[in-house]
């Protein structure tokens, strides 16, 4: 998903929900309790991280993801810290802080290389500005 795409009306339901609980706990444990949970549903709170991008700010959003990779168990941050880093670029991208976003995009080359997945390190390398 990214900041564009469209929600159906369940999910923009689902993630308005998530959306207060989260401003009115202010932290993760109130939509993501557990790191096995976090986890298994980790394409949903990424997901989750545009919608909050574009309704509370992406800085907010940046915050959150990471969150997330702090809450992740430390087999689960490896196998997916190069999604989230890749996540947080583009919400620099949308800040217009071109560095942070280039320095994001090679952390998530690095580490999508580090675990073998080589096209999506290459995807990670088209977002640095040439």
């Amino acid at each position: 998903m990214s900041a564009d795409q469209d929600l159906t009306p369940a999910t923009e339901r689902e993630f308005g929900a998530l959306l207060q609980m989260y401003q009115v706990a202010g932290a993760l444990d109130a939509i993501a309790p557990s790191a096995s949970l976090l986890s298994k549903n980790l394409k949903f709170y990424t997901e989750f991280a545009f919608y909050l991008g574009e309704k509370a700010g992406y800085r907010v959003a940046i915050e959150f993801c990471d969150l997330l990779v702090k809450k992740l168990s430390d087999a689960d941050r490896k196998r997916n810290i190069g999604v989230l880093l890749i996540v947080e670029a583009q919400f620099f991208d949308e800040l217009g802080i071109g560095m942070s976003r280039d320095l994001f995009a090679l952390e998530a080359a690095e580490a999508f290389v580090r675990s073998g997945q080589y096209r999506a390190a290459q995807t990670a390398l088209k977002l640095v500005a040439a």
